[in-house]
């Protein structure tokens, strides 16, 4: 298993383009620059050691580095034991409501932003439930399955908003269809025929507005119900009504109209949202309060009994940033090194290859006036040789 620690550390890797942006527009002015004192190539010829290449280099080098200390900042870790554990608790998944109506002022700031408030107060008490979330309007879509991730379900939830799903409605029939789906196992096979959707304990929250216009919504909380899974239903909003605020481009706030220019009112439909948890053995709470309707919900939670659930634990996690940082630390070895100048030419030896010309030639001249030295020498200690005897 493999992950940063310091994951926000990463965004710092956004800031590379810019880099690269700033150092083509310093090159690209250097260029004009040299432009107005004449021929850019002439230039270039009277500066003949001067390598672009080399200046390239030193910078992509840089750059690495600086992606090498961000990964090292970041920490990066793997998981070394895994372990599977098990704990006690529930599988609990969240149908919320984004549409429109949702951004009615009747909670505040609105009936969607108190929602997510009270949804991510929640998991702070949860104690080895599973979560997971379904958003829904006119459509729905498992946004987060089942999972003991809390940190990754808060990170799901902080990004709802009314526009994750362009088609408008409150669809709640589809979107409790579809999470009971999701919640279910596969189908009990003959090789494995202990498996069973009831091993533990499921519960759907819905929590909307209730302005649901499908007649089929309660006959598919009954269909959910016969398979184990428990309805809650949390009402959103006020039921004497609120327009609905809509933004404009140029900030201003308007309220939605309908097709003959009256405001629209978006009123809490309490008998569906009830209807909803009567079929699904569940209870229905009324959120005047957000955090006293979730601060029962949480009550309610508590009393379904809780199964095993086994779950897979990677215990200890081994850091690694030691990798990059010497990534870092070699390159930027290399970048010292490295000149912004050409690679060296012989022609740049020219008086050393004079030099050296020079010395084999006094070498030569030593060896051969040497040498004809001696044979003279030899000429005359013959000469003298012969006159000796001879004498």
């Amino acid at each position: 298993m493999f992950r940063f620690e310091n994951e926000y550390i990463l965004y710092a890797l956004f800031l590379l383009p810019v880099w690269v942006a700033l150092y083509a527009y310093i090159r690209f002015k250097q260029k004009k620059i040299w432009a107005n004192y004449g021929d850019v190539q002439l230039l270039k010829s009277m500066l003949p050691d001067t390598s672009y290449r080399m200046k390239i280099l030193k910078f992509i080098i840089l750059c690495l580095i600086y992606i090498a200390l961000i990964f090292s900042l970041a920490n990066p870790e793997l998981g070394s034991n895994i372990e599977k554990s098990k704990r006690k608790g529930i599988d609990i998944m969240f149908c919320v409501d984004v549409s429109n109506s949702m951004l009615a002022r009747d909670l505040s700031p609105n009936r969607l932003e108190a929602s997510k408030i009270s949804i991510l107060s929640l998991l702070d008490r949860l104690k080895g439930d599973r979560v997971g979330l379904v958003v829904f309007a006119g459509k729905s879509f498992v946004q987060l399955p089942i999972t003991s991730d809390y940190a990754a379900a808060k990170t799901f939830i902080n990004q709802l908003s009314t526009q994750m799903i362009s088609e408008q409605g409150t669809d709640i029939g589809t979107a409790i269809d579809l999470a009971a789906t999701s919640m279910l196992p596969a189908k009990t096979t003959t090789s494995n025929p202990k498996a069973s959707p009831t091993n533990v304990n499921k519960v759907i929250v819905v929590i909307s507005d209730g302005e649901d216009h499908w007649d089929e919504v309660v006959d598919i909380a009954k269909a959910a119900s016969k398979k184990g899974i428990r309805i809650f239903t949390i009402g959103i909003g006020s039921v004497l009504g609120e327009p609905i605020p809509i933004e404009t481009k140029g900030g201003k706030i308007q309220y939605k109209k309908d097709r003959d220019g009256n405001t629209v009112i978006t009123r809490l439909n309490e008998k569906m949202l009830k209807d909803i948890a009567i079929a699904g053995k569940g209870n229905y709470i009324h959120a005047s309060n957000t955090h006293v309707a979730f601060n029962e919900l949480y009550k309610e939670l508590e009393k379904i009994e809780k199964s095993d659930i086994e779950d897979v634990v990677y215990s200890k996690y081994i850091s690694k940033f030691y990798i990059p940082l010497w990534i870092a630390f070699v390159l930027l070895i290399v970048e010292i090194i490295i000149y912004d100048k050409k690679i060296l030419r012989m022609s740049q030896f020219s008086w050393l290859n004079k030099r050296i010309n020079l010395v084999l030639l006094l070498m030569l001249s030593f060896l051969f006036s040497s040498h004809a030295q001696t044979r003279e020498e030899l000429k005359y200690l013959r000469q003298g040789n012969s006159h000796y005897y001879l004498g």
